[in-house]
């Protein structure tokens, strides 16, 4: 038997308030859910609460000058009446590289409530970090084309 345990820590602090100099340990990661290893969420957030990047507050050794490379894109049906190209399955696609950006070859019918899942590349600096994420919130009207 497994029992969940969730374990948030949120703090808004005053400019100052805890001084914090380079090199010095922030905080401790864990390795839960389908992370790749133990890692350390890390947010800044405006007044709104809306997520902000951190690169844009002065981090100059940060270089964050390489595009993501698209590794494989599928579409999850979300409901009972959702078919991708007929099928009630997950089905995968890889992205193929097309001018200054990618495209899937194929034509791709869907109906119904759709997720899109991507698995990207992204390197920054020497480090290349492969990311899933799911959108599940997303539309497209009928005929149109997804960019």
């Amino acid at each position: 038997m497994y029992e969940a345990e969730l374990n948030e820590l949120e703090v808004k602090l005053a400019p100052n308030e805890i001084p914090v100099k380079k090199g010095d340990q922030i905080g401790n990661g864990g390795n839960t859910g389908n992370s790749g290893g133990p890692h350390l969420h890390f947010e800044i957030r405006d007044s709104l609460d809306r997520a902000l990047d951190p690169l844009l507050f002065g981090f100059p050794e940060i270089l964050d000058n390489i595009a993501p490379t698209p590794q494989k894109i599928a579409l999850v049906p979300l409901d009972i009446d959702s078919r991708v190209n007929g099928k009630f399955q997950r089905v995968e696609f890889t992205p193929q590289a097309a001018g200054s950006g990618y495209k899937i070859a194929e034509n791709i019918q869907i109906t119904g409530r759709m997720g899109l899942k991507c698995k990207v590349l992204i390197n920054l600096m020497e480090h290349k970090i492969e990311m899933d994420f799911l959108i599940l919130n997303w539309k497209m009207r009928l005929g149109q084309s997804f960019h």
